[in-house]
């Protein structure tokens, strides 16, 4: 059964920082608590103050447990804070700590970011004479970073929403935001009938909901929704209103009907030139006039020889291709940080793991020796399924 931290016990207050304790059962390891990260926190919380409550419970003489927040509460004595906001829920277990602050933190990500979209608002609204530069130095992020974060929440609070409760990926939001400008400008027909910016914006990010994410597609894909010629409207008006249709599989399925109606129309020409050949009566007192045609012939054969080495080369290529097996994917570079990241998450998964596996053995073996105790016989544990 999932531990919730139910609405009705529960209960805001400002609680002395002297009276909370730190959980030893906390499944956050070292890295997260580096110099560099406190000291970015530090800043943010002299500046702003904490703005997420921390998340505590009753303990014992007046004393709170803490079961979320370690770091804000570390810089805020670092800091002499006398009183921290803090949630205050209801006594939770020692094994039932472990597994809401294992939800909280697997979900901290998501809520970081919505969260972090709402601080740049409010702080936008509090100070709308400040400059991007000044709000940039203030959050401690770069200019072009804060453009972005302020195009995504340009797409309204819904998308904000989405990406708080993990339905939407912030990448693909900001690159909905931009394919949807893209269009506008190099595509001014289509998107008037689709219904302008807005309506663009919406049927990307549905489309990212629905497949799990457009930020590499669209990424990638930038040049096809700004090439008019290479890619007619009509495939970006398919790409649009389709949730499973890709740029790659429209622009494959389109190539060869291109391609057909060019040949098919080639070879009516061709067919026609035949004909007349075919049916021309030599006039042989306009000897200047046949040399001319056989000067145009002897041009029209050359190229017809160059089309044809063409065509030959052309059918060699695509009967190489459709034999040659598929080229393995090179697996994606990590930097160092999303690499220290992934070693910090990894290590506190297992160390969840462990206490929840030791939290279930312990009450595995509390039942056993209740059933012994009233002569009952132990239950044959099952091999757990992998």
């Amino acid at each position: 059964m999932t531990t919730r931290l139910k609405r009705d016990q529960r209960e805001f207050k400002y609680i002395s920082t002297d009276r909370i304790i730190p959980n030893d059962r906390n499944p956050r390891s070292a890295p997260s608590f580096t110099k560099e990260q406190l000291l970015q926190l530090r800043k943010s919380i002299e500046a702003h103050g904490i703005l997420e409550p921390l998340v505590i419970q009753p303990y014992r003489q007046g004393q709170y447990l803490l079961i979320e927040g370690e770091r804000r509460w570390t810089v805020a004595k670092d800091l002499g804070i006398k009183q921290v906001p803090a949630m205050v829920v209801q006594r939770l277990e020692g094994d039932d700590q472990v597994v809401v602050m294992y939800n909280l933190h697997e979900n901290r990500r998501g809520w970081e970011m919505a969260d972090h979209l709402r601080a740049i608002k409010e702080l936008m609204a509090n100070r709308p004479s400040a400059s991007e530069e000044e709000l940039a130095e203030e959050l401690g992020m770069s200019i072009a970073t804060l453009r972005n974060r302020l195009q995504v929440l340009e797409m309204g609070d819904k998308v904000v929403r989405d990406i708080q409760q993990g339905k939407l990926d912030y990448t693909s939001a900001l690159r909905s935001y931009e394919a949807a400008r893209t269009i506008t400008k190099k595509r001014p027909e289509l998107a008037e009938k689709l219904g302008g910016i807005p309506e663009i914006e919406k049927r990307l990010v549905a489309k990212a909901e629905e497949v799990g994410g457009l930020s590499h597609e669209l990424l990638t894909g930038k040049q096809d929704l700004a090439d008019t010629k290479a890619v007619p409207d009509e495939l970006i008006e398919q790409y649009i209103k389709t949730p499973s249709a890709t740029l790659r599989s429209l622009r494959s399925a389109h190539r060869p009907a291109e391609e057909k109606k060019q040949v098919s129309d080639l070879t009516k020409e061709v067919t026609r030139i035949e004909k007349e050949i075919a049916g021309f009566d030599a006039d042989l007192g306009s000897a200047p006039n046949l040399r001319r045609l056989r000067d145009h012939l002897v041009g029209l054969i050359e190229v017809a020889e160059q089309l044809e080495r063409r065509i030959v080369e052309a059918i060699l290529e695509a009967e190489k291709r459709a034999n040659a097996p598929k080229p393995k994917k090179r697996p994606k570079q990590e930097t160092v940080q999303q690499r220290a990241q992934k070693a910090a998450d990894a290590e506190t998964k297992a160390k969840l793991d462990e206490q929840v596996e030791k939290a279930l053995d312990g009450d595995g073996k509390k039942r056993a020796a209740a059933r012994r105790k009233v002569g009952a016989k132990p239950r044959r544990r099952t091999a757990a399924k992998k």
